[in-house]
């Protein structure tokens, strides 16, 4: 049977920070030395400014200033528009870019070289880029990547952050937006300015955070020496930070990051671990779920990880995570031991001295059926490592019972029920009595008859029956 089920698909992670408000594939990367003009989206006509009556409405008699030869009234015009993109309820995007002014600013900014300007011209495409796929794909045809690039050089930290900011956005739109990104030429100085920025300042933390956890998620997944210097900032805010907010997006980061091909040594340190593990008693199921996720990756793959785990703390938060009120907490710790409890028996004995199984019993009598799901991997790989000693334990505590009594009440999980039963009964074929084996020769009947998994029911059946003659003719 299949031993380890690892899901970290990160469209599937109904806690994982989302980037604002951009949402699907829509966005075409532009060409990152080309800044040319892009038209704008069918349903957003550009007007001319020289059509621009400063009496039609606030928005272009800004953009008219902007037009203007006076740089007191392009900064007032910008200014405007900037704050009119900040309100938080249906910021007029589509308006901004109706009047064709991104075009221009972008210019005005290469030759302005005022950190006045530039601050607000990032600003103001940093609230565009939080809009729909649609806004963002006709700003980054503009070339707004180049300049995000170019004034992310500039010595001034309040730009460099905001720059950040946008970069977060583009990234969350889609896989391809993000590696347009990390392909990019200059992203080295993301690299550089993560090694240098003050942690003093939580709330840019909190915002980094966000970002850089942008930058490892998505399906496809990023490649894989892109995004391993990204590590040592989530690190330090994981080992340093007590902001939840930023300990919760850094924390999907590394989840994401532990889900790659190849990453997983740079997760030995202990001092890691241990934080991980102990935020899996926050109040926050976001921070408890993320850590369950990044922990289960890094226990699939890294032989022996239980080991360290154990040791430093694990098994002492299992019993809060199992009985969590949240459904999803006690849904991911289920699948979390499902990959600890398939690595080696001694694993298995750590589990069984905790009383860990019999919680598991009661998730399998009253949860639901999701959460049962994965408490039966847990069953079922487990018989792929225990020895008949353990087998005989497991089935003391009732679970064999109950997986019986879940061969055709769980249908999705049916053919891991079987496996598992087969496992069972393969390490000691008195592992329940008669009375339960007819019972489940009776419920193999049934599956045979529905026919599906039919070849492992029928494997099964045989292996029963003939345990129930050899008994038969002693």
């Amino acid at each position: 049977m299949e031993e380890i089920q690892n899901y970290n698909d990160p469209a599937n992670q109904e806690n994982s920070p989302i980037a604002s408000a951009i949402s699907n594939d829509n966005i075409q990367a532009p060409d990152s030395q080309s800044p040319n003009p892009a038209a704008a989206p069918a349903n957003l006509a550009v007007t001319s400014h020289t059509d621009i009556q400063i009496e039609d409405q606030p928005i272009l008699a800004a953009a008219n200033k902007i037009h203007s030869n006076n740089s007191v009234l392009q900064f007032e015009g910008l200014q405007f528009l900037r704050k009119s993109l900040s309100k938080v309820d249906n910021p007029p995007i589509d308006d901004v870019i109706k009047t064709g002014i991104c075009q221009h600013i972008i210019s005005l900014a290469y030759e302005k070289d005022d950190d006045k300007f530039l601050f607000e011209a990032t600003w103001l495409f940093t609230n565009i880029l939080s809009g729909s796929s649609e806004q963002g794909s006709y700003l980054l045809k503009l070339g707004v990547l180049p300049f995000l690039f170019t004034v992310f050089k500039k010595n001034n930290y309040d730009i460099k952050e905001q720059v950040m900011w946008a970069f977060g956005n583009v990234a969350g739109d889609s896989a391809k937006c993000r590696d347009t990104i990390l392909n990019h030429e200059k992203f080295n100085y993301v690299y550089e300015f993560l090694a240098e920025v003050d942690f003093q300042k939580q709330s840019v933390i909190r915002t980094l955070s966000w970002v850089v956890s942008n930058f490892i998620r998505g399906k496809p997944q990023p490649k894989l020496d892109k995004v391993i210097p990204l590590f040592s900032f989530l690190e330090r805010v994981i080992l340093g930070i007590h902001d939840v907010e930023a300990l919760t997006d850094a924390t999907w980061g590394c989840s994401y990051l532990t889900d790659i091909d190849g990453s997983l040594p740079i997760f030995k340190n202990e001092l890691f671990l241990e934080k991980i593990i102990q935020q899996l008693s926050s109040n926050n199921a976001s921070l408890q779920i993320s850590s369950l996720r990044t922990l289960g990756n890094i226990s699939s793959s890294l032989p022996n990880s239980y080991e360290i785990m154990f040791r430093l703390g694990f098994l002492d938060k299992i019993d809060e995570l199992i009985l969590c009120p949240k459904k999803n907490v006690r849904k991911e710790i289920c699948w979390m031991l499902s990959n600890i409890c398939a690595e080696k028996k001694e694993a298995v004995e750590g589990l069984l001295e905790r009383k860990v199984y019999e919680k598991l019993l009661k998730v399998l009598k009253e949860d639901s059926e999701d959460v049962k799901k994965e408490a039966i991997w847990v069953i079922g790989n487990t018989a792929t490592v225990c020895d008949a000693e353990q087998a005989r334990r497991v089935a003391q505590i009732g679970l064999i019972g109950e997986m019986i009594s879940l061969v055709d009440k769980m249908k999705a999980s049916q053919k891991v029920v079987l496996e598992g039963l087969t496992e069972y009964f393969g390490k000691d074929k008195n592992i329940v009595g008669s009375e339960e084996r007819n019972r489940l020769i009776r419920v193999l009947d049934r599956v045979i008859e529905e026919g599906e998994n039919s070849d492992k029911a029928v494997s099964l059946r045989l292996m029963l029956l003939d345990i129930n003659n050899g008994e038969g003719n002693n």
